[in-house]
C-alpha cells in the first residue's frame, strides 16, 4: 500500500516535533523514516509547499547553511 502525504498532513504531523525543538528538516526526515515514505516523495511535497520551503530556508539561514537573499 502506498502512503499518500499532502502538504497539510505533513505540516500537521511534524509540528509537534518542531514545537519541542526539532528542526523542520529533521522532523520531516524522521516522519518519512517512521512512515516508510521515500525521501523523493517527501521532497515532492516540500517542493509544492511554499510554507515548508520558507521554514526550511529560514532555519538553514540561521544555521549558516545557506546565504540569505540579502547576502547574495
Amino acid at each position: 500500500m502506498r502512503n499518500i502525504i499532502t502538504q497539510e498532513l505533513l505540516l500537521i504531523a511534524i509540528e509537534p516535533k518542531v514545537e519541542k525543538g526539532c528542526s523542520y528538516l529533521d522532523a520531516i526526515l524522521d516522519y518519512a523514516e517512521k512512515n516508510g515514505i521515500e525521501l523523493e516523495s517527501i521532497g515532492e511535497v516540500v517542493k509544492r509547499s511554499q510554507i515548508l520551503k520558507e521554514k526550511i530556508k529560514s532555519e538553514a539561514i540561521l544555521l549558516a547553511m545557506v546565504k540569505s537573499d540579502n547576502e547574495r
